[in-house]
């Protein structure tokens, strides 16, 4: 069980007039959700997670899932322990567009896209965090099915200022999700 469980990808969009040039970007991974708070648990922490409890199981039950992916292994872990509480799910994370090519519809394609991995993934839900004040973000979301999952809360999160420093900030966001069909 050396190997990573939870999978990730980042989804780059080029410019058709100059291919090398980057105007969109999104990452996804797959993470674990609380399944009664809905905090969704970084991808880091969900393996170590899913790996401590796994090492739990007796060499018997370990045998079939040493292959496992994440996904299999919650399902398998949900069973067999009363306290793990817990969803995979993949967690869409820092979509941004260039500001000079927004409203083309690139935003939706990147949705698309880490909707349709995470249909290839084996994925039944796709879930992010967004923060509250960003309604050009929220107004995307919702245009390409995503729904408020619960009430908002706030966290730390980082700002890049136009200087390029990154300041620390508490931000206020909301947790939306989809499921896929």
């Amino acid at each position: 069980m050396g190997r990573r469980l939870c999978l990730s990808s980042l989804i780059l969009a080029s410019s058709t007039q100059s291919p090398s040039e980057t105007i969109g970007v999104c990452g996804m991974e797959v993470a674990l959700m609380h399944r009664q708070t809905k905090d969704i648990i970084p991808r880091k922490k969900s393996e170590s997670i899913l790996k401590d409890t796994f090492s739990k199981l007796s060499p018997k039950d370990r045998r079939p899932l040493n292959k496992a992916g994440a996904r299999e292994l919650t399902a398998f872990l949900t069973s067999s322990f009363e306290d793990f509480d817990y969803d995979a799910v993949v967690l869409l994370s820092n979509l941004a567009v260039d500001p000079k090519t927004r409203g083309q519809g690139l935003g939706t394609e990147l949705c698309g896209e880490v909707l349709e991995r995470s249909k290839e993934w084996g994925y039944e839900e796709v879930v992010l965090e967004v923060e509250e004040s960003n309604e050009g973000a929220r107004g995307l979301y919702d245009k390409v099915g995503f729904e408020q999952v619960g009430e908002a809360m706030d966290k730390g999160g980082v700002r890049v200022k136009e200087d390029g420093i990154l300041e620390d900030r508490e931000v206020r966001t909301i947790r939306m999700s989809r499921k896929i069909n």
